[in-house]
């Protein structure tokens, strides 16, 4: 539909072009409709739909070209794609489903943002949205608690601390006995009991994975790599499973050693 489109408003636009080179004016003006009409067809398509995928050159010119602000009747168009997606009970209802927070002392500014922001989401259906800000207001209770209780400056949990002080450390320091219950609502919510914690050991009870999952980083093509060719997690399996998708890739010598016992030279 997108490509038909596309060539439509090319043609009519070549059109337009040629009637105006020819002083044509009534024409040129007649066909000016037509083009603005093919073209609000395509913005509303395209704020529908935010991914397109088409190998013809000139569609992809003509929609790269495309301002989707430039709408006039934006408020039907807005209310015909929102409504279509949800409705304002639907909202409401998914909405009084997110418990309120009620506390007896000041919540930290962003993390009032987070909890609204996440609780939002959620009402529109955004699951993926509401884990990761969840994860958020996780590490933002944890860095203000650690900064209230004086467990760390507030100096260092402004900078990152993802080495020197991970999370699952932060949360240790403030969760006392706590620690194992609060942490795995942070790790991995997808895959049992997961941890960053030791990479000597398998993190995971359920899929035996060192690192938590799923992770657009560690899952594509360039986390795969860097992994085999450091040897960072000591399953056998992942070395099998990646040299079998990947028979051309160069051998590291990291997984021959965990994977035949072979010294490494490093």
């Amino acid at each position: 539909m997108i490509d038909k489109l596309a060539h439509q408003l090319i043609e009519l636009q070549e059109t337009s072009k040629r009637l105006l080179e020819s002083d044509d004016i009534d024409n040129w003006l007649n066909s000016l409709g037509p083009q603005i009409r093919v073209a609000d067809e395509l913005r509303s398509y395209l704020l529908n739909h935010p991914v397109v995928v088409t190998d013809d050159p000139a569609v992809m010119e003509i929609l790269i070209g495309i301002d989707l602000t430039d709408i006039e009747n934006m408020d039907e168009i807005g209310s015909e794609l929102l409504f279509s997606w949800i409705s304002p009970s639907e909202y409401a209802v998914a909405l009084a489903q997110v418990d309120i927070l009620i506390t007896s002392f000041q919540i930290p500014p962003n993390l009032k943002e987070f909890f609204n922001e996440a609780r939002q989401c959620y009402a529109l259906g955004q699951y993926s949205a509401v884990q990761s800000l969840s994860r958020t207001i996780l590490e933002a209770a944890v860095n203000d608690i650690a900064v209230r209780t004086h467990k760390f400056p507030k100096e260092i949990i402004e900078q990152n601390t993802s080495r020197k002080y991970p999370i699952w450390k932060r949360i240790k320091q403030v969760a006392a006995n706590h620690n194992d219950e609060i942490y795995k609502h942070y790790g991995d919510s997808n895959c049992g009991d997961s941890s960053y914690r030791n990479l000597v050991e398998n993190n995971c009870k359920f899929c035996n994975r060192s690192y938590p999952m799923p992770s657009i980083n560690w899952d594509s093509f360039g986390g795969q790599t860097y992994i085999y060719g450091r040897g960072s997690v000591p399953e056998k399996i992942f070395y099998e499973e990646f040299e079998a998708r990947n028979p051309n890739y160069p051998h590291s010598e990291m997984a021959d050693k965990i994977l035949r016992g072979k010294k490494s030279k490093l």
